[in-house]
């Protein structure tokens, strides 16, 4: 046999079986929401059709619960939903407020009452902020955190340092080029820098010395691009692999409404505060 048809019959068959592989990466950035449906009597009900509404673009999911009651809408898009139960003979019931942020798995049961399904409970509120799906410790800097504080450079990755466990190290100029590794070093629960993964909707974007990403100024990707994101500091799953900390960070994304930011520094020396030993005071 050819020596090129075997290679290309190879790269064939390489290419088919990528292309078939799940996007394992992205999905823990989605998030999902999962529970139980039961009658008064607590009866888990199966059967139950379930209506899942993102409530920024209109965006419907639809399920149905198990024989055991059990329903779970997996990899949805972050932001905030509505979720509807209904089944004949019984009340529809809707749960708005639900909040999914970045690998959130949100718990929402129901109890439903039997009655004319055209009569509609509406409950609203968030479900359990206790996660019972994973057993990582994980901190979350949401998009409020993000927007509100003020940043020297616009760097998102300046708000880690705000959480438990994550610290900042020098750098040894040594090791690191003018082309590479210019990015805050952090180190996660005790960790070695090299080993603090950087995710970007799913995708390792660390830079090709190992470390954070950065631009020639030192500064990562603005906070106008940057929906939120999770430090995962320990017992994160394997799908994450490594042995350091894990930075998993969500871009911005479109809703039904414009929307957008200015800022501005403000950096002259009108501000500044007068120095001790001024001889003027006041100019």
């Amino acid at each position: 046999m050819n020596r090129s048809y075997t290679y290309l019959v190879l790269g064939l068959i390489l290419f088919a079986g990528f292309s078939s592989m799940p996007d394992l990466h992205g999905q823990r950035t989605l998030g999902t929401i999962s529970g139980t449906i039961t009658d008064e009597t607590q009866a888990v009900l199966p059967g139950v059709s379930l209506s899942v509404t993102n409530l920024d673009t209109g965006i419907t999911r639809e399920g149905v619960t198990g024989d055991e009651g059990r329903y779970r809408v997996p990899n949805l898009p972050l932001g905030t939903y509505e979720l509807g139960a209904s089944l004949p003979d019984f009340q529809t019931s809707v749960r708005s407020g639900i909040v999914l942020t970045v690998g959130r798995e949100a718990i929402v049961h129901f109890t439903l009452s039997v009655g004319e399904i055209s009569k509609q409970v509406m409950v609203t509120g968030d479900a359990s902020l206790v996660e019972t799906t994973r057993a990582d410790l994980t901190d979350l800097v949401d998009q409020a955190q993000i927007r509100d504080r003020p940043l020297n450079g616009r760097s998102f990755t300046y708000l880690t340092f705000l959480q438990p466990g994550v610290i900042s190290t020098s750098r040894n100029r040594s090791t690191y080029s003018s082309t590479g590794g210019g990015g805050s070093q952090l180190s996660i629960a005790g960790a070695r820098v090299m080993l603090t993964s950087f995710l970007m909707d799913g995708t390792n974007i660390k830079d090709q010395m190992g470390v954070t990403p950065a631009n020639a100024a030192g500064n990562m990707l603005g906070v106008e691009s940057v929906r939120e994101f999770s430090v995962m500091a320990t017992n994160y799953s394997a799908e994450f692999g490594g042995a350091g900390g894990v930075v998993s960070a969500v871009t911005k994304s479109g809703t039904n409404e414009f929307h957008g930011s200015v800022f501005e520094f403000h950096r002259n020396d009108n501000l500044d505060a007068n120095e001790y030993f001024a001889l003027k005071l006041f100019d």
